[in-house]
């Protein structure tokens, strides 16, 4: 046991001190170009508006304590992504036009089904094994750049309901809201097309239409558009968001607005059909303190520290919905250490409360997940991330609380 414990503590906290560097995990396919480029391949296919970016994500998840069942051993999984940017007004003058196409394998365990069996997911990496193109679209700027139109195969991730303070957490909540029904992200995008409308610099009007066969238990990450065109009033899905922002400069602050709606038939709890669902999310981001920008004596670009906080909030119809109301919450401290790039220290805490309807398989009325997560990278190009999660009541079935170590590492060449 106390071998179990000291591995526990190597595997979560030693990296900290090797590698106090931060990396954002999900940067822009259009900013590859300040990822490591020792040949100058990079630079010059920038100039040419071609940018291709392959990774590599591998997690180490070990569920300890509780949940379903616990393991001796990390559990492996892992995502191959390639992308493959183009920016059309630089490789052939039509102006305001970009390409992407995402093309994903991933394998591995399911550490939530087999082993916690939490209900918000632990890993936002897990997935059934695939080999798919999640991604590829179009996008046409109109009238300047205050409107612009996405077409073709689309994960939402990045797009609506982003919190910038939350994306180094990885339980599966803070990126993925769970009481959206059929969201289009992975490892199921589907085919849609999204309107954006800037009317203003403090004003964004986002919707969208997808094909939203996930909700009804399609695995859309393996198809193309054939469902998109077939009875597509049968289970259309839209997202739709109105995002206010204020104080670019120093204190950043974010207020998104939205609801989701499903226009097709869905088993409820009773055993019948219900349909047309559709529900509210909230997110708030606010930087609460930013540090003013200092003249450093180093060869590496200067950082101001800052410290921001967020919320989330979204609510769904409990007679067909597993989880009728979520809250999140957190706080982010990043380039803390100002001889090296940037670090991140992020701490969250999400909760499901679970449907009461009759007929749901639910004794407990919620789930919370706290987490602890440590993000950096090194040579532009590796990034480590140790995690820590304490869940409480996992599933909402009468399991034991659980604690779990995650251990994230991304190569990005």
């Amino acid at each position: 046991m106390k071998c179990r414990w000291l591995f526990l503590c190597i595997l979560v906290f030693c990296p900290v001190l090797i590698f106090p560097i931060a990396f954002d995990l999900k940067s822009p396919i259009w900013e590859s170009d300040q990822k490591a480029d020792i040949w100058g391949f990079r630079k010059k296919m920038g100039e040419h508006g071609i940018y291709l970016l392959p990774s590599y994500i591998q997690d180490l998840d070990w569920p300890t304590t509780g949940g379903f069942r616990t393991t001796d051993y990390p559990l492996y999984l892992f995502l191959f992504s390639l992308e493959l940017g183009v920016n059309f007004e630089k490789l052939m003058g039509a102006k305001g036009t970009l390409g992407y196409l995402n093309f994903l394998v991933h394998n591995g365990r399911l550490p939530t089904r087999d082993f916690v069996q939490d209900f918000q997911g632990f890993d936002n990496l897990e997935a059934f094994p695939l080999v798919q193109l999640a991604e590829l679209w179009l996008e046409k700027d109109f009238f300047g750049d205050i409107c612009d139109v996405r077409v073709g195969k689309i994960d939402v991730f990045g797009v609506f309901i982003y919190t910038p303070f939350a994306q180094t957490l990885i339980n599966n909540s803070f990126s993925q809201f769970p009481t959206i029904l059929g969201n289009p992200t992975y490892p199921s995008p589907e085919v849609g097309v999204i309107l954006n409308v800037r009317p203003s610099n403090w004003l964004t009007l986002r919707a969208s239409i997808f094909d939203g066969s996930n909700a009804q238990g399609v695995r859309t990450g393996n198809l193309g558009a054939k469902l998109f065109f077939q009875n597509l009033g049968k289970h259309l899905l839209f997202l739709n968001e109105l995002n206010f922002m204020w104080a670019k400069d120093r204190y950043f602050g974010e207020l998104i607005m939205g609801f989701w709606g499903f226009n097709g038939r869905l088993n409820n709890f009773s055993g019948g059909a219900s349909g047309k669902a559709v529900g509210p999310f909230v997110s708030l981001s606010q930087t609460i303190w930013k540090q003013r920008d200092l003249k450093i004596h180093t060869s590496k670009a200067f950082k101001p520290s800052v410290v921001g906080a967020f919320s989330q909030w979204g609510y769904a119809n409990q007679k067909i919905a597993d989880a009728k109301f979520f809250l999140s919450g957190g706080l982010s401290y990043e380039n803390i250490v100002k001889k090296f790039d940037s670090d991140s220290m992020s701490l969250g805490a999400t909760t499901v409360y679970f449907t009461q309807s009759i007929g749901s398989p639910y004794t407990q009325s919620f789930e919370t997940a706290l987490e602890a997560t440590y993000q950096f990278v090194f040579f532009k190009t590796v990034s480590i991330q140790p995690d820590l999660q304490w869940i409480i009541q996992p599933g909402g079935q009468g399991r034991r609380n659980a604690l779990v170590a995650s251990l994230r590492i991304n190569v990005s060449i």
